[in-house]
């Protein structure tokens, strides 16, 4: 008897019951029950395990959308059962078309308020914070224009946002980055809340600048220093940095800003004021490396820089801590925990944060279901509130919860700026008309104060030229509230620099309208007096007529 195996595939060289033609009989049999099913199975193994055929859909949209709201580009990394299965890049990570990786560095916003979270949690799991202990306990100098207020404020008021500091709070240091933390947080004192302390919700990135300072104390490290240390080193998140250069850890992505409607690469901002609450860099690969950390009890490749107690006091809401509607974002149900939202977004149960600093953009989510993702764009909107990434976002988590995108009843950035350029068009065609009209105008000058009513026409022009003065001069002096304006919410204090570091283009166009405008009344003023001045003086004395003969 021939003992040779039978192979899949090979030559069938058995005799075994009745010899070859059985075996292969049995062969075709076993494979023309088994493929259907193999195939079957193969899309639910691949929606399980978040890759496969789902993932080339999300590739697909992320790519058309990307396309479709001008997006230059932009990092995704999808994780599932503890592994990244899917990390790429698409677009171009600056203006000279560098193309982004599952590596590239971005600004991420606010999503570092996480890290924040979880590095005052290790140091309470070390016993050296409490997190009902009031922050004068580490900051004994810590207050408020409400003295009172300021020493009701714990640790854990300020990692779920219930402090009572309002949203508003330290706009100022947004855009300076000769702030430190310090600087920050001491600038409260002027302060009032604007609400009961630990009574209900209110985002303030104050909070969180707060509690960098507090780490930095405690520790008696620089939070940088401290993040890199005991998060970002022992997590292997190699291309990530709280600094403001990468220091050898990955080329930042390049932001970019729409200027009328078209995205621009601008200089990067990082502002040491706010390191804790919204400036730290990641790549989507080590981002994935920090899902992981979250949804496997605090543990990354055999090492745990948070117990699983801690992880999950990290993603449960505070008391008072509801949170109202988010702009683009559909969110229902849930709260604030720390340094994480919880609740369903986009119709998916799940805990989750985004993050911006009006030239780039990120979303962390961990679904219920057991996937997590993280989508970073280099580039920021504040008159949509960074739509092109929500509307990426939603869709992305759609799809690999199984769900088909849908819109989110919100104006695309391209539909915004259509709207937008064609008023300040209309505002400008005026004023530019007003400046070619002016040798015509002044050549009529003189015939309309001499004929019909001169009283009643020397009276229109001087009003006419009153409205080209003050009308700019109004504009000028109120420029920041009203570049600013078009923003739903805003913790932007109206400054000009503020309103420059977020809307350049408005700035540049109500600067240039103003300037001439004013340019035109300023010239049309002086023309005015002057021919008021001729109409005034006498007339020369004509000599008397001489008889020549």
């Amino acid at each position: 008897m021939n003992r040779d195996p039978v192979w899949w595939g090979g030559p069938v060289r058995t005799t075994l019951l009745g010899g070859k033609r059985i075996v292969v009989r049995l062969t075709v049999v076993v494979a023309t029950v088994l493929a259907p099913l193999l195939l079957l199975a193969a899309p639910a193994a691949a929606l399980e395990h978040g890759a496969g055929a789902d993932l080339e859909r999300v590739d697909s949209y992320v790519a058309q959308a990307m396309e479709d709201r001008d997006v230059p580009g932009a990092a995704l990394v999808v994780v599932r059962d503890g592994r990244i299965v899917h990390a790429k890049g698409y677009g171009r990570a600056d203006g000279e078309g560098r193309p982004v990786t599952a590596q590239t560095p971005f600004r991420i916003g606010s999503v570092t308020k996480s890290f924040t979270a979880l590095a005052v949690m290790q140091l309470v799991e070390d016993g050296t914070v409490e997190l009902e202990a009031p922050v004068r306990r580490y900051l004994p100098w810590f207050t408020l224009a409400d003295e009172e207020a300021a020493g009701r404020i714990t640790v854990s008021h300020l990692l779920h946002h219930t402090s009572g500091i309002p949203g508003t709070a330290g706009g100022a240091a947004l855009f300076d980055p000769a702030r430190t933390l310090e600087d920050t947080v001491r600038a409260l004192a002027e302060v009032a809340p604007d609400r009961p302390v630990g009574e209900s919700f209110e985002y303030a990135n104050a909070n969180y600048a707060v509690l960098g300072l507090l780490l930095e104390e405690v520790s008696a490290q620089s939070y940088a220093d401290y993040i890199r240390e005991h998060v970002l080193d022992p997590l292997q998140m190699r291309h990530s940095f709280a600094t403001a250069t990468s220091e050898g850890r990955g080329e930042l992505a390049v932001g970019h800003q729409w200027f009328f409607g078209v995205p621009v690469a601008v200089p990067d901002r990082y502002v040491p004021g706010y390191v804790s609450s919204g400036f730290l860099s990641a790549s989507a690969e080590d981002l994935g490396h920090w899902l992981i950390t979250h949804m496997e009890g605090g543990r990354y490749d055999g090492v745990s820089v948070l117990s699983p107690e801690g992880i999950e006091t990290l993603h449960a809401p505070g008391p008072g801590a509801s949170v109202p509607g988010i702009p683009g974002v559909e969110h229902t149900g849930g709260g604030y925990a720390m340094g994480w939202f919880t609740g369903e977004m986009h119709g998916v149960p799940a805990v989750w944060h985004g993050g911006g600093d009006l030239r780039n953009s990120a979303m962390l989510v961990m679904a219920e279901d057991g996937w997590g993702m993280a989508l970073l764009v280099n580039s920021g909107d504040y008159l949509t509130g960074s739509e092109p990434t929500a509307h990426i976002a939603s869709g992305v988590v759609r799809l690999l919860d199984g769900k088909e995108p849908v819109p989110l009843g919100r104006p695309s950035i391209g539909y915004t700026y259509r709207v937008l350029d064609l008023v300040l068009a209309a505002l400008t065609l005026p004023v530019l008309a007003a400046a070619v009209r002016l040798p015509r105008w002044y050549r009529g000058l003189r015939r309309r104060l001499l004929t019909g009513n001169p009283g009643r026409r020397t009276t229109l022009t001087v009003l006419r030229v009153a409205v080209e003065l003050l009308l700019p001069v109004a504009a000028l002096a109120l420029g920041p509230e009203l570049a600013l304006a078009p923003a739903l919410e805003s913790e932007l204090s109206a400054s000009w620099r503020n309103a420059w570091a977020a809307v350049p283009d408005l700035v540049l166009w109500l600067s240039a309208v103003a300037g001439v405008l004013l340019a035109v009344g300023l010239v049309r003023g002086v023309l005015l007096a002057r021919e008021l001045a001729r109409r005034r003086r006498p007339a020369p004395e004509r000599p008397p007529a001489t008889d020549s003969r």
